[in-house]
């Protein structure tokens, strides 16, 4: 497990804690923003996501005006945690506007706040076990090599790769390391990033892939516990 950011602890209530403007159109404005001078990038994870219908929330940097989003209710399932893509910089602002009539129906709790201290896509600063698929290591696995994922877990990295059942049915199962999850003792799976085909065209260098701009990044949140053996090493 490789540390990308610090994290702080947060026990914030948006509807109690945020900033609340009305609007002439009837619906209700909350934010609440975040700064960790030299930051890299922010993200922001939650214990609970649950926008009323017709809401939606989204992230964005005052300085560089990068944004992500738009969440929305039908993306998230309810009764989970959840986190924001990673928005680059060292400003996060948190926007969410909902109709004012279903203000009481509003449940989001932030609780951590994850302020990046290492551009892990484009960067040397990678450690040494982490091998660049384009390097003359990885030859014997060409075939395979889209398989391999990137894990994001508040801060952490971690790879992993997918892998298929023997149904042959396509669950999308994903197997890493058990030791991802050491010192965590309460892992929020709904949090946890999985980004795909991130790689570089060349081994001599890592400055030629995706970065934290690039909104054509792959993707998903969230995930389910199915099974882990410490012994062996293995987290499904």
């Amino acid at each position: 497990r490789y540390s990308v950011g610090d994290r702080y602890a947060m026990e914030i209530n948006l509807s109690k804690d945020a900033e609340k403007m009305e609007t002439g159109d009837g619906s209700t404005i909350y934010r609440i923003g975040f700064q960790a001078p030299g930051a890299r990038f922010m993200d922001i994870s939650f214990d609970r996501f649950l926008l009323p219908e017709g809401g939606d929330a989204y992230i964005y940097n005052p300085v560089t005006g990068d944004s992500r989003g738009p969440y929305r209710r039908e993306e998230i399932p309810d009764n989970t945690d959840f986190s924001t893509d990673l928005l680059p910089g060292d400003h996060i602002l948190f926007i969410c506007s909902i109709p004012s009539s279903k203000a009481d129906s509003l449940q989001i709790s932030l609780r951590c706040v994850i302020a990046g201290q290492k551009a892990f896509f484009n960067s040397g600063e990678t450690p040494s076990c982490l091998i660049n698929t384009a390097c003359e290591e990885a030859a014997p696995y060409h075939d395979i090599v889209q398989s391999v994922v990137l894990i994001y877990m508040d801060g952490y990295l971690c790879s992993g790769n997918l892998i298929n059942n023997t149904a042959q049915d396509g669950t999308p199962y994903i197997l890493t390391a058990a030791h991802c999850m050491e010192n965590i003792s309460a892992p929020h799976y709904g949090s946890w990033k999985f980004y795909f085909n991130i790689a570089s065209n060349s081994c001599a260098s890592n400055n030629d892939g995706p970065t934290l701009h690039d909104l054509g990044l792959q993707v998903m949140t969230g995930c389910q516990l199915v099974a882990k053996g410490e012994n062996s090493d293995f987290l499904l």
